[in-house]
């Protein structure tokens, strides 16, 4: 009986080894593109539906509650309580190009609308439209967060009013040159020739968005009142795109340096599969059958760790001179 014994244990030691190895096969990882970024941007033409779907693909939303869409238009709403309703490209694939947007500014006192290229504190180019003032928009720029260098350029449309009426705005990026552009003519630029030492260049960032900026620059954007109608004010954007600026050899989607290399994509090495040393068959002695199981109150308890807490509410740091703070 006993030899049985060890010829069955160790057939099932045998069977069980066989199991674990099919079970811990891995199979090789299909290959997988990486890029790297930055310096690289994808090279390619982004146009976006005023849509829900279409919008979160590409873009993290301030305050989701204040935007809504409706018949290919998206709506950014502020009160007194939310007043940073907006958009930011969650992406890190683009540089040089052209940024647009087509839109009604909002309209009310102290409320700026805002379209910018680039980084808060850092460099950064902007188109701005402040409530108090529907007939003008304001192109303007940051170098490291200064603005010594110019300050607001006021541009219109003729006659036409900002907030009743649609307009395309384009921020034109390049390594020697910014150009703002309204409704297809262009209105203002500045050139890196021209200003060596004032020039923003590595404005990479795409967001828009409204802000309080009565709060804290009230002559600049106006007084803001929430006792009086409107108690509440809109923008209206019906089209935003963006066009890389590549060199003609570009293929749609390739990934470009800034001197127009090519992205050399890498594959990583495949998993190799990792298996397990055989279990050696033990004979197992019988237990008599008077000796009691292990009861599960013996088992020790595991300590559970508390959850680490704290304030995500950290203040945001204020631009020296800088209109658009998220503190407002």
């Amino acid at each position: 009986m006993p030899a049985l014994n060890v010829i069955r244990f160790g057939l099932f030691g045998l069977l069980m080894s066989l199991v674990l190895l099919n079970s811990t096969h891995v199979q090789a990882a299909a290959a997988e593109l990486n890029i790297p970024v930055p310096p690289y941007q994808r090279c390619d033409t982004f146009t976006y539906q005023m849509t829900k779907e279409d919008i979160e693909k590409d873009f993290v939303v301030d305050l989701p509650e204040q935007v809504t869409y409706e018949n290919g238009i998206m709506y950014w709403e502020v009160n007194e309580q939310k007043y940073w309703p907006g958009l930011t490209y969650r992406e890190n694939d683009i540089w040089y190009g052209k940024a647009s947007i087509t839109l009604k500014m909002a309209p009310k006192s102290g409320i700026a609308t805002a379209f910018i290229r680039g980084k808060q504190s850092a460099d950064e180019i902007d188109y701005e439209w402040v409530g108090k003032d529907t007939k003008n928009v304001q192109s303007t720029f940051f170098v490291d967060g200064g603005h010594e260098e110019r300050k607001e350029a006021k541009l219109s449309a003729g006659s036409s009013d900002l907030a009743e009426n649609f307009h395309t705005y384009d921020l034109v990026y390049k390594s020697d040159m910014i150009e703002w552009w309204l409704d297809g003519k262009k209105v203002d630029s500045w050139s890196k020739a021209e200003h060596p030492t004032a020039f923003p260049a590595n404005a990479r960032e795409w967001k828009m968005n409204l802000w309080n900026g009565g709060l804290q620059f009230g002559d600049w954007a106006g007084k803001i009142d929430w006792t009086s109608e409107p108690k509440s004010a809109k923008a209206a954007i019906s089209a935003i795109s963006f066009e890389s600026y590549c060199d003609a050899s570009a293929v749609k989607g390739q990934h470009k340096t800034l001197a127009g290399g090519t992205a050399t994509a890498t594959t990583p090495a495949p998993v190799q599969p990792v298996l397990p040393a055989p279990a050696a068959a033990q004979p197992t002695t019988a237990q008599p059958a008077t000796q009691p199981a292990a009861t599960q109150s013996e088992a020790q308890p595991t300590a559970t760790q508390a959850p680490a807490t704290g304030d995500d509410s950290s203040s945001k740091t204020k631009k020296k001179q800088k209109k658009h703070s998220k503190d407002s």
